[in-house]
């Protein structure tokens, strides 16, 4: 399957023909998903104007069609559907070039492709952005130049990068050139999203004016750059024990720096030591450097399994803050390597959003990256995490909620947005008073039942249906929501709260105590255990402990004097 400009097919050389363009969408849907999807999904998705049975029928059309272009064995099962990976090969365009002829006529699906050939300019650029920092590490600035201009090509508006070719600019002597770019960029941002530049860009220009010459490697990205907290991560230890191991130990560094999503952390390769820091240790080259965290890791292979671990340090304190071990087989390296990114945001948000109170201006940054798609999903979920882990109250919920309304407006099919609003509507409501909880908490539910249309799998709406569903008394349908997410939050047990709380309002007054205590014994720091300890207190209330109640009501109000 070949998506350079539209939609061609063929088998052994020869073109397979595929009249049925919705069968075409389908079988384009599969393969860039890459992952079963249930056929009340996909015939809303492509038939989103009809009537369920009617979009059914032609789902059952389509995928005939499909199935007699492709013959058996390429489109598996019956719901969910899936492709075989091993039955064709996909030929991605070059990047700014897929699939730019195809246009469907559906709504969600143009939409959807949209934001996957966004994605696509996205992965190019940034996968350019990552050979320019390593050209930058090894001392070549004006191969990292010439590379870094290349990802601009594809995101103009990145302003990290932008950032990077003012520094490399500036550090090769071109300092008129440096500020003849910043301005263009200015201008460039005001065009075209009517926004000024971040708070480290106009910083890095204030130093190129005043004379403060930087060197070739000086890219401008540190610890006080305004908008984020900058990670540096050491070379892996290589542990021994196979090839697959030393392969994953040079690997997961550049892997890391490529596929965490950059909300308010920025990340980049430790710099070799240069002779004047040839003495200091890796923690305090990172301190040096202005880093917040240096992640370091180590790889050691046994047999056919590998160790591998990730340990998270604060420059400052030289503690650890955050660790993660994985013991895999080694014929899931590559996914490992693909899922490495995900692992460190997790940490990530599990732990910095303790710092400080709510980011009001999310919106503004928002706006400013409405042309990235994975930077602008980032943003907004390490907002949606900062109630959780510092303000817990109306104006942070309320201003997290404008804040998912202007994605969704921006992105109105992604069900991350609409389960994000949904949340931030639920915890509003909840901190309300009594007469309007019960149409905010309904409100709340049909908004995560809309995510759920868009994508029946997605685990934070399927906990939040259960959240939203035991409140309105529906207990029956919790745990069949619970077993089907698979949402697992470093430092959140959200599903145990769920059930603690269901039991506790159908009168299983210790089994709740028993699984909110738990919760509570783990969860120090969270903004959002107000409303557990709320519901500890009540069923300690009910029993009669008031002394008990009592302590879990004042330890509710020091995490919110509002709940």
């Amino acid at each position: 399957m070949t998506l350079l400009g539209n939609f061609a097919l063929t088998k052994d050389g020869e073109p397979v023909e595929l009249k049925n363009k919705k069968a075409q969408a389908l079988l384009i849907y599969l393969a860039l998903t890459k992952q079963p999807q249930s056929r009340t999904h996909l015939a809303t998705l492509l038939w989103g104007d009809r009537f369920e049975e009617q979009a059914r029928s032609s789902l059952r059309q389509a995928l005939y069609a499909l199935r007699k272009a492709l013959g058996d064995g390429v489109v598996l099962g019956d719901d969910p559907l899936s492709l075989d990976p091993d039955a064709f090969t996909l030929r991605e365009a070059e990047p700014g070039n897929m699939l730019e002829h195809f246009q469907l006529g559906e709504e969600a699906f143009d939409s959807w492709l949209e934001t996957a050939r966004r994605r696509h300019r996205q992965k190019a650029a940034n996968s350019a952005f990552e050979r320019a920092r390593q050209q930058e590490q090894n001392g070549e600035p004006e191969k990292a130049l010439a590379t870094l201009r290349t990802a601009l090509a594809f995101e103009p508006l990145d302003e990290q990068m932008v950032r990077m070719e003012i520094a490399l600019l500036a550090g090769l002597g071109r300092r008129s050139e440096a500020l003849s770019r910043h301005g263009r960029f200015v201008d460039l941002l005001k065009q075209e999203l009517d926004a000024t530049p971040e708070a480290a860009t106009q910083k890095l220009a204030d130093r190129i004016r005043s004379d403060n010459v930087l060197t070739p490697n000086d890219t401008g990205m540190t610890g006080d750059g305004g908008d984020g907290y900058y990670i540096l991560i050491a070379p892996f230890d290589d542990l021994g024990g196979g090839d697959t191991a030393t392969f994953l130990a040079r690997d997961i560094p550049v892997q890391i720096v490529h596929g965490t999503n950059r909300g308010v952390v920025y990340l980049n390769l430790l710099r070799e030591p240069q002779e004047d820091d040839a003495d200091k240790t890796p923690l305090q080259r990172a301190r040096a450097a202005g880093a917040m965290w240096l992640l370091s890791g180590s790889v050691r292979q046994i047999g056919t399994r590998i160790r591998i671990a990730l340990t998270c340090t604060d420059t400052k304190t030289g503690s650890v803050v955050a660790t993660n071990t994985a013991l895999i087989a080694g014929e899931e390296s590559f996914d490992y390597l693909e899922r490495v990114g995900d692992t460190v945001g997790a940490l990530w948000r599990s732990h910095y959003l303790k710092l400080g109170g709510f980011d009001h201006s999310v919106i503004e940054r928002l706006k400013r990256v409405r042309h990235q798609p994975d930077l602008f999903e980032s943003i907004l979920l390490d907002a949606s995490y900062q109630p959780v882990y510092s303000t817990y109250s109306r104006a942070a919920h309320e201003a997290l909620e404008q804040a998912a309304d202007y994605a969704l407006f921006e992105f109105p099919n992604t069900a991350t947005f609409h389960a994000i609003k949904a949340w931030a509507h639920f915890a509003r409501t909840d901190l309300g008073d009594a007469r309007t909880r019960y149409e905010g908490i309904r409100t709340a539910k049909s908004i995560f039942e809309h995510a759920i249309l868009l994508n029946p799998d997605f685990s934070p709406a399927l906990v939040g249906l259960a959240s939203t569903s035991y409140w309105l008394g529906d207990h029956g349908a919790i745990e069949g929501l619970l077993a089907k997410s698979k949402l697992n939050v470093t430092g959140l047990p959200v599903v145990d709260v769920i059930r603690g709380n269901s039991a506790m309002f159908c009168g299983r007054t210790d089994e709740a105590i028993e699984i909110l205590g738990g919760v509570l014994e783990k969860g120090a720091g969270l903004a959002s255990l107000a409303n557990w300890y709320a519901t500890y207190a009540l069923a300690h209330f009910s029993k009669g402990a008031f002394e008990t109640a009592l302590s879990a009501c004042n330890a509710a109000l020091e995490f919110s004097t509002e709940y």
